[in-house]
């Protein structure tokens, strides 16, 4: 099944596409970058080795009207995609999470919209976003219940942000 849910941002800048996945000092590929938003509790890490990337980090959530977690990253303009196939979820935390992300800057309380998928088999995929700065986050099922190995993507045409998994 291919369930897929949009969203539309009014004003959008420099967009960043990245990869949120489940990390150790290790560089990552140019144009990739890695680092911690918000308020962690220890700081994270990404690798990419054997054409795979493994992010560790800390942090409450990427939820409400802020985040803390750590991501790899690269910077995108206009149109553009991103996916990742998700293996595995340590299930750190009930709401541990896997994701691509667009979000619009890299402070804490930024709009961003991802595609997520959750460790715990109660939790499966679905579409988050914030839909404007310091903002609540909003989410949309996509297939609840259904846990990692799963493909996440997103798509940015113009101002419509796209999630399928």
């Amino acid at each position: 099944m291919n369930v897929k849910k949009r969203i539309f941002f009014l004003t959008l800048s420099v967009l960043l596409c990245f990869n949120t996945i489940s990390i150790q000092a290790q560089d990552l590929p140019e144009p990739w970058v890695s680092m911690d938003i918000g308020d962690v509790a220890s700081a994270g890490s990404a690798t990419f080795a054997n054409d795979v990337f493994t992010l560790k980090g800390s942090g409450l959530d990427i939820w409400d009207q802020d985040d803390a977690f750590h991501f790899a990253y690269q910077p995108a303009k206009g149109d553009c995609e991103i996916s990742a196939y998700v293996t595995f979820v340590n299930i750190t935390a009930s709401d541990a999470k896997a994701c691509v992300m667009i979000r619009d800057t890299l402070t804490a309380t930024s709009s961003f919209a991802m595609a997520v998928a959750c460790g715990g088999p109660s939790h499966g995929t679905y579409f988050q976003r914030r839909p404007f700065e310091f903002s609540n986050c909003e989410h949309d099922n996509l297939d609840h219940g259904k846990p990692a190995p799963m493909w996440v993507k997103l798509i940015r045409v113009g101002t419509t942000i796209t999630a399928s998994m």
